[in-house]
């Protein structure tokens, strides 16, 4: 769904910048919007690291970085719109640092959850 709308926001001229999880580079749809003008930034993959431990996982490792690097990103880029594609309705609270980043610059945003969690029973 969302390649589908970055595709249209394209099409009509819009700047689009798709933060994809390194597992995802190399996915079709992400090429297609490259070669429609898209900027593409590579993010850390997936993880189900929440919580204070979760918090501090990503202190002690490079991931820290990455995220400092997604914030530079994003102030460089000057959103006017975030889309946060979703796997299960509460993945963003695992972010804090982007919630805190978007509710600081006022930025909107929009939660699209897919919710396609695997391990539900």
């Amino acid at each position: 769904m969302w390649p589908f709308a970055a595709k249209k926001f394209l099409e009509r001229g819009d700047q689009v910048l798709v933060c994809a999880p390194t597992i995802h580079q190399e996915r079709p749809e992400l090429a297609e919007l490259r070669s429609l003008g898209a900027l593409v930034e590579q993010v850390p993959n997936y993880s189900n690291k929440s919580g204070r431990l979760g918090w501090l996982r990503k202190v002690f490792s490079r991931e820290w970085i990455k995220v400092t690097h997604m914030r530079k990103v994003l102030k460089e880029f000057r959103p006017d719109l975030v889309f946060l594609n979703q796997g299960g309705t509460a993945d963003a609270i695992t972010e804090p640092e982007l919630l805190s980043y978007l509710r600081q610059t006022k930025t909107p945003y929009v939660l699209f959850c897919r919710s396609t969690y695997r391990d539900w029973e």
